[in-house]
Parts: structure tokens; C-alpha cells; sequence
């Protein structure tokens, strides 16, 4: 990461006095919008060099003004633009992940020597202390700290 990183200042709707500094981007040339590739480096270097080298030196303002944004308020709202804005650049929206099991997550964690030592030790503990124990006091206890090493495995 470089040593400044450029923010990008965006908001969701438009004073009607700052509507008129925006320039539609469908009203600039396709050639002067930054492609998805030049946004991505961007956003993932977030470095001033990387914004002077997508702006020829223009800074914020000048991406604004490629973008077809206010600096200073962001889009129009509604955007006009907004299909030619979706072509060229893409929706706003993550890709959609399917949810790892629950099971699959437990299993994992049975792998662990540290659950299988615990459990293990619990399993003893009861197995032993039930059989050897004294009295019903020793017993009790055998269960209670058995279950209390069972259910830290379970969280």
C-alpha cells in the first residue's frame, strides 16, 4: 500500500442547486469513463499515485467529473444514466456464496487434538469417577464437571 490513500467521498442523493455541476456520464465520451480494471486497481492499491495515474494528475475531482459525479454530493438521484452506468461498470452487489454447513464446521473441529484430548478427558473423568467414587457427592461432581467439559467442546 502506498504511503497516502485516496478517499472517495459519495452520497446517495443531490442538493437541487449542486444537481447542475453533474455531468450525466452517458454525456461524456465511453472513452473517457474509467474501465472496471482501472476502478478495481484503484480501490485495491488506494494509493494517490494509482488515482493521478487514472486521472492524468486531476485528483478526486477529476475522477468525480469522469464518473459523472459531484464530488462534494455524489450521483444524481435518480440517476439518469443508471443502465449505461450498470453496462459499462457493472451492479453494485456481491457475489452471492453459499453458506458453509453448520456440520461441516463441527467436523472440522473434531479433527482438532485439543477437542479430542477434552473429550476424551470428560469421557474418563465420568467413567471413572462413577465407578471409583466414594460417595454420591464424588459422583455428582464427576457428572457436573463432566458436562461442563462437554459443553465448552459443544461452544
Amino acid at each position: 500500500l502506498g504511503s497516502r490513500r485516496a478517499v472517495l467521498p459519495f452520497a446517495c442523493s443531490v442538493a437541487p442547486a449542486a444537481m447542475s455541476k453533474i455531468v450525466p456520464a452517458h454525456k461524456l465520451p465511453s472513452d473517457a469513463w474509467p474501465t472496471r480494471v482501472q476502478l478495481t486497481t484503484l480501490m485495491e492499491e488506494q494509493t494517490v499515485e494509482e488515482l493521478d495515474k487514472l486521472t492524468s494528475g486531476g485528483g478526486v475531482r477529476k475522477l468525480c467529473e469522469l464518473l459523472g459525479a459531484d464530488a462534494e454530493n455524489g450521483l444524481a438521484n435518480p440517476v439518469t444514466d443508471f443502465e449505461a452506468r450498470c453496462a459499462h461498470f457493472g451492479e453494485n452487489k456481491f457475489e452471492e456464496r453459499k453458506l458453509t454447513p453448520y456440520w461441516k464446521y463441527v467436523c472440522e473441529q473434531c479433527k482438532e487434538k485439543i477437542i479430542i484430548l477434552l473429550l476424551c478427558m470428560a469421557t474418563l473423568e465420568l467413567v471413572v469417577k462413577s465407578i471409583v467414587g466414594k460417595d454420591q457427592d464424588e459422583k455428582t461432581e464427576a457428572i457436573a464437571e463432566s458436562c461442563v467439559l462437554y459443553m465448552t467442546v459443544c461452544i
